[in-house]
């Protein structure tokens, strides 16, 4: 990654975002103008999509969650420049994509510093025409090979040791051509795939799924659709 200095912030570029990134793209958070096309809470992230000189991009502002939310909304304290969820997370990428897995493509983070705090932002690439999995469930069901193949999506980031602490029906899309990604690896890391830490991630999906249905009770989910996906991804 291209390491941008700016006294108290830094900008990581990704290695193939290096020939057309603009350092001012982080900006559109703060004047909300043009290249600004929309925004909204995604989960307790800020996100926005925006389209600068062709290239169709999202931005997501990192966000606490839980009771440090009640203290801060958006600052962590700061333990160094690498350690900053945004460095983290695009080195991440990074990784995956020379991995081949789906996800988002990188494109450049930064964090700021103020006294001992730090804030963060991350773009990378939209995926065209995708849906989260919840809002695909919102308005169809899907098919049981459908089902299988999110398991076996799944599946290929923990076989390269990918974990996922935050597996949920938003951080699953859907492209137009049913391609399958994993979006968010805010505090994700890569380690020895283990039953248990699989297992719980897994888990996480399914509370994560009975929840929106308990208050959509239209949503295309069921016990069934579930037992599919898991029996892919223990093949």
């Amino acid at each position: 990654m291209q390491e941008i200095d700016n006294n108290k912030s830094k900008i990581w570029v990704a290695d193939n975002a290096g020939s057309y990134f603009q350092s001012e793209w982080f900006n559109s958070f703060v004047d909300a103008t043009e290249p600004l096309t929309g925004k909204w809470q995604l989960g307790r992230q800020s996100v926005i999509h925006f389209n600068a000189n062709g290239y169709y991009m999202v931005m997501r502002h990192y966000c606490r969650g839980g009771l440090p939310a009640k203290f801060s909304r958006d600052k962590f304290i700061f333990h160094g420049w690498s350690a900053t969820r945004a460095c983290r997370e695009l080195a991440l990428l990074e990784k995956m994509v020379r991995m081949d897995l789906p996800v988002p493509t990188p494109v450049a983070a930064r964090s700021e510093l103020n006294g001992i705090f730090y804030t963060s932002d991350i773009i990378t690439h939209e995926i065209n025409d995708s849906r989260t999995l919840a809002q695909v469930l919102m308005e169809e069901q899907l098919t049981p090979p459908m089902w299988q193949q999110v398991g076996r999506v799944i599946k290929q980031f923990h076989v390269k040791g990918i974990q996922h602490v935050d597996l949920n029906a938003n951080n699953i899309l859907l492209d137009a051509e049913d391609k399958i990604y994993l979006i968010d690896f805010d505090r994700c890391l890569q380690r020895k795939y283990s039953d248990s830490w699989g297992t719980r991630g897994l888990q996480r999906l399914k509370r994560s799924l009975l929840k929106i249905r308990a208050a959509h009770k239209h949503l295309a989910f069921t016990e069934q659709d579930y037992c599919l996906l898991l029996a892919a991804y223990e093949e």
